[in-house]
């Protein structure tokens, strides 16, 4: 009876834990439809995307590994930030984008080339102090 108690035990921890890995996303994966929701103006979509990425991934990075032989240059910050711009956010996107450029890996970025200027146009955008462009995005 106890083997049976211990053996029902070990095989529902298995599986509770089983179940926990199929609801998540790999950290790329949450940021690829992240990238997407921005480019489709679904401001809300990328800001939850994004922030799932940067939980499980803070660092950004230029060229990182995903899975396999396969490489993406990671910059969350960046697409966070103008989502957030967007909304309305606009202390939480100038937060976002000095993130990015603190972490200084966006110098480095070969693979996605429009990261470095959206950087650049957005924190322009936010210290020149000018509204937020409604529905639209240069991604």
């Amino acid at each position: 009876m106890v083997r049976r108690v211990k053996l029902v035990f070990f095989v529902g921890t298995v599986l509770m834990l089983d179940i926990g890995t199929l609801h998540s996303e790999e950290w790329y994966v949450s940021y690829n439809k992240g990238v997407d929701a921005v480019k489709s103006g679904q401001w809300q979509t990328a800001v939850q995307r994004l922030s799932d990425a940067i939980s499980d991934k803070p660092s950004s990075k230029a060229n990182a590994k995903t899975y396999g032989y396969s490489f993406i240059d990671y910059f969350p910050y960046v697409y966070r930030g103008v989502a957030q711009y967007h909304l309305g956010n606009r202390g939480q996107a100038l937060s976002d984008l000095k993130e990015e450029e603190r972490q200084g890996e966006i110098q480095d970025g070969a693979r996605d080339r429009n990261a470095r200027n959206l950087l650049e146009e957005y924190l322009g955008l936010l210290k020149g102090n000018k509204p937020p462009i409604a529905g639209t995005c240069t991604v």
